[in-house]
């Protein structure tokens, strides 16, 4: 199963690949050429929560999981089978931090950096796929929020958004499944009976 980590990994990976060219080109796009928009490095991309103030280095992204939907729908293989299959829905947080000393140029690199990120995640939807479980971004659900410009005190500003998406897994439980209810029966220890 990929479960959350599987995700965030695979999520992670299409984040270090392709953000960085997609930034370019929206900035070429722009007419900014392909440096006019600052573009994090992979080490500035993290695959989990951090200290915003001590990450240090902007624009910055982190990659974080909000939560997992329903299981929408089993295939069972049978008393005797293989593996069971479920379908499963994650909801991940993809923020992003950039800085700044202008109210207008930094907010603006915001909405640039979000875009380029929607983009990015759009393009290629599907993260994961191995033949017998995947990944792939749900382009149906989608959903953007910024957070107040923060000033440090020395001029300096940090701005603030999100994405948040949901994954679609296809997940396999692999070895014997068992269907035999004595086979699920607990077994009590001794000193217990």
């Amino acid at each position: 199963m990929l479960g959350h980590e599987g995700v965030i990994r695979a999520l992670w990976g299409r984040v270090c690949a392709d953000y960085p060219p997609m930034i370019a080109a929206l900035s070429e796009s722009l007419g900014l050429g392909p440096d006019g928009i600052p573009t994090p490095a992979v080490e500035d991309i993290h695959a989990n929560d951090v200290d915003v103030v001590a990450i240090g280095h902007y624009p910055a992204v982190m990659i974080v999981q909000d939560g997992t939907g329903i299981n929408q729908s089993t295939r069972q293989t049978g008393a005797n089978g293989a593996y069971d299959e479920y379908r499963f829905r994650y909801r991940v947080k993809l923020m992003i931090y950039n800085t700044g000393t202008d109210y207008g140029p930094t907010e603006l690199l915001r909405k640039r950096l979000l875009l380029a990120l929607r983009m990015t995640l759009l393009s290629r939807k599907i993260l994961h796929d191995d033949g017998s479980e995947s990944a792939v971004v749900d382009s149906t659900y989608l959903r953007e929020s910024f957070s107040e410009l923060a000033s440090d005190g020395t001029g300096q500003l940090l701005a603030g958004a999100y994405l948040e998406i949901e994954i679609a897994t296809t997940e396999r439980l692999t070895g014997h499944i068992s269907q035999d209810p004595t086979e699920l029966a607990p077994v009590v220890h001794p000193a217990l009976g």
